[in-house]
């Protein structure tokens, strides 16, 4: 009788001890997870404290090239001038993208702290997200509403998908993320139009960064891939290739053919050219230059007795002047 007795009494124990590592387990186990959660935070907040800092320089260095490039002295040599431009559009950007790039990590720490940023919702219709905008709140995001109906299958149209993507966000009152001056959006709206954008895109294009999570960065890398492509000289020929002489009538295939190629240097710039004197006075001589010698003299009397009207693109006005001259 006294086995199986000594038996039970060590079974107890033995139950006993398990219980009481299986609960130490539990505790340490507790204690390294809030130590490591505690140190993620730790790490979260030095690494956004850095983003920050290092995002306040180079936008410090970006004001400082902004000015630079304001200054720059214009030259006869519209190919010296444009190689000065170029190059300081070149420093220009690969601050920018290093701006968009701290940008993004930090949006990335923000989104993990708010993971459910796209949220859906549902009305009486159909789902929608809810959306901020630098100017407007809770804007209502349904997808079948969105259409943005440009697909572009090959880099020769990298300009033109850029373009039609700018009209379509401000048609439906997106922040232009083309303008220099916005650098940070909210991240719904973010996530949106990378899903937009991405959508229009042909795989075989092979664009590197169009996996990104920043639409800053993928605008940026599709101008980048074209830029790679079609350099100074490409670009000098394709004008050359124009000349508008005073028997032109098809007018639409003209227009067609300027604002293409209006299209590729505006994409070749650097974001912050796009809007500045020294890009509207490249492309005024570039255009221009298409002319032949009798309709330029024309072309520049139009515009002198005619002022551009600030609320039309400056390009825009240039080639709708040359085409009323042809018209007349």
């Amino acid at each position: 009788m006294a086995t199986p007795m000594r038996d039970k009494t060590w079974n107890v124990l033995d139950d006993n001890i398990s219980t009481q590592v299986q609960l130490k387990v539990k505790r340490d186990d507790a204690a390294i997870n809030s130590q490591l959660s505690l140190k993620d935070c730790s790490i979260k907040d030095e690494q956004m404290r850095r983003y920050q800092r290092s995002l306040g320089e180079f936008k410090h260095i970006l004001i400082g090239l902004k000015q630079e490039e304001e200054t720059l002295s214009e030259t006869d040599d519209i190919q010296v001038f444009a190689e000065k431009l170029l190059r300081l559009a070149s420093t220009i950007e690969k601050v920018e993208s290093r701006i968009q790039e701290l940008v993004g990590k930090i949006q990335s720490i923000v989104i993990e702290e708010n993971a459910d940023r796209l949220h859906e919702h549902i009305d009486a219709t159909r789902v929608y997200y809810l959306f901020d905008t630098l100017s407007s709140t809770n804007k209502r995001f349904y997808l079948k509403d969105y259409v943005f109906d440009y697909k572009s299958t090959i880099i020769e149209n990298i300009p033109i998908f850029l373009s039609n993507f700018r009209k379509f966000i401000k048609k439906y009152q997106f922040d232009d993320v083309f303008k220099n001056e916005i650098m940070e959006i909210d991240p719904r709206e973010n996530e949106i139009m990378c899903t937009i954008i991405k959508d229009g895109l042909n795989e075989r294009l092979d664009i590197t960064g169009t996996h990104s999570t920043n639409i800053f960065k993928i605008i940026n890398d599709l101008r980048t891939k074209y830029r790679i492509l079609h350099g100074r000289e490409v670009r000098f020929r394709a004008w050359e290739k124009v000349l508008v002489v005073t028997t032109c009538r098809d007018y639409k295939s003209l227009m067609d053919k300027l604002q293409k190629l209006v299209l590729k240097e505006k994409c070749i710039f650097s974001k912050c050219c796009q809007d500045c004197p020294t890009l509207r006075y490249y492309l005024q001589e570039a255009i221009l230059g298409t002319l032949h010698g009798s309709l330029r003299n024309l072309v520049e009397q139009r515009l002198h007795n005619h002022p551009h009207d600030s609320h039309v693109d400056y390009e825009e006005f240039l080639i709708n002047t040359v085409i009323e001259i042809l018209i007349d």
